[in-house]
């Protein structure tokens, strides 16, 4: 594949959640395909206790309940930072007044075959305005973890999600969260 634009873009297959889209190039036989997927926000929120939220939900593509940060697609015409109220808010019941972008840059997920982009946000001093405000069928059960809790969990696997460890892990290297991980002789 070269690095020019392609010179047809088809269809095949659209849900509200994505469009597996075929890409044609000029010296190239074969169509690369990829996702177009929406933009999304992943947030390391925590109280003003310096505990983190975490949502648990089932996720059908791996058959079992997995720990995440609070995280969303991008709504048409919503600005990131806004998705990220918004998330955390559907989530969990808690309200931020303040995001704050992580990296100061979106990241790509995957640049092999998607072209959507992850932006982080850190969130603190949240504060717990009412039950979870998102869709029933969403099946999410917002979580109140200490840091110690947190970084168990990180250690033993039982939190995996690569994207929000990278989340988790800027907000670390940017020095927004303090996580009780020297005591165990890590260090970068």
């Amino acid at each position: 594949m070269s690095s020019e634009n392609p010179v047809e873009i088809k269809s095949i297959f659209k849900t509200r959640w994505f469009e597996l889209e075929a890409h044609r190039y000029v010296h190239d036989a074969s169509p690369y395909y990829l996702l177009s997927c929406p933009d999304f926000v992943s947030v390391v929120a925590t109280d003003p206790d310096g505990n983190f939220l975490i949502v648990k939900q089932f996720r059908a593509s791996i058959q079992q309940e997995v720990y995440e940060l609070p995280s969303g697609h991008i709504e048409p015409g919503e600005k990131p930072e806004e998705s990220a109220v918004r998330e955390l808010l559907e989530e969990t019941g808690y309200q931020a007044g303040h995001v704050e972008l992580l990296g100061g840059r979106p990241f790509y997920p995957d640049t092999g075959r998607m072209q959507n982009k992850m932006w982080c946000y850190r969130a603190r001093n949240v504060i717990k305005v009412g039950d979870r405000s998102g869709d029933a069928d969403e099946g999410v059960e917002g979580q109140v973890w200490s840091p110690e809790r947190l970084v168990e969990s990180i250690r033993s696997g039982e939190f995996n999600h690569a994207l929000n460890l990278t989340a988790l892990f800027y907000a670390w290297f940017e020095n927004r969260i303090d996580l009780p991980i020297a005591e165990k002789g890590v260090s970068i």
